[in-house]
């Protein structure tokens, strides 16, 4: 990306140059465009998706061992649970609008029997009435995404490390290591794989086209 970039000023740079005679020619125009490699998302298997609910279950944090089971097991995108609010759970199944999701396109994707267990266990313990689901614990607001990238360094670091998915820096008390939240969703589409999910079924969970889903998720 950087590379890119600074290629496009140099173009720019030198155009002005070549504007007022200063370089006889614009030699960034014979640059090529650098292509980057797609990166390839990691998944977990059950039993670390179970370790890290079960780090945050010892933790005292309910609501983020539930986040973790609709990230893993319903396929949510990190923005689209955080942005999930209680009316749209609907039994089995969740009512995400077209605002909600990324590509503009309402979708309801099901919810599995112990995730809704889950639900009902944090709405119970937070008195979910109304509202988001997850809601920012200072205020009560959206997360921000200063409030998300802490998350993601801090409670979700420690519970991927206790899962083996990130190795501890011995030295430094920190988490090393490329698994991020959003791997989650390719560790749904992984399980479903696993349990002979049909490509169909799949893409309706998850929201994308078929052509889609299975180059991107089927690497696992």
């Amino acid at each position: 990306y950087m590379l890119n970039r600074s290629k496009t000023l140099l173009g720019q740079i030198l155009a002005d140059a070549r504007r007022l005679d200063f370089v006889a020619l614009n030699a960034a125009r014979g640059l090529p465009t650098v292509r980057r490699r797609a990166r390839r998302g990691r998944t977990a298997s059950p039993e670390q998706v179970e370790a890290m609910r079960a780090s945050f279950f010892e933790a005292g944090h309910l609501g983020h061992a539930t986040l973790i089971s609709l990230l893993a097991y319903v396929g949510l995108r990190p923005r689209e649970a955080l942005d999930l609010a209680w009316e749209m759970v609907d039994r089995d199944r969740l009512i995400l609008p077209a605002e909600l999701t990324k590509g503009q396109m309402a979708r309801s994707p099901e919810i599995p029997r112990p995730v809704i267990a889950d639900i009902g266990r944090w709405r119970l313990a937070c008195g979910g009435l109304g509202g988001l689901v997850f809601p920012r614990p200072t205020d009560g607001g959206r997360w921000t995404k200063a409030d998300w990238d802490n998350w993601r360094k801090r409670g979700f670091a420690k519970a991927a490390g206790a899962a083996g998915l990130l190795d501890r820096n011995a030295e430094s008390e920190s988490r090393a290591g490329d698994f991020r939240p959003y791997e989650l969703r390719h560790t749904c589409a992984s399980l479903m794989i696993r349990t002979h999910a049909g490509p169909a079924d799949e893409a309706a969970q998850l929201r994308s086209s078929i052509a889609l889903a299975y180059p991107t998720y089927a690497h696992s």
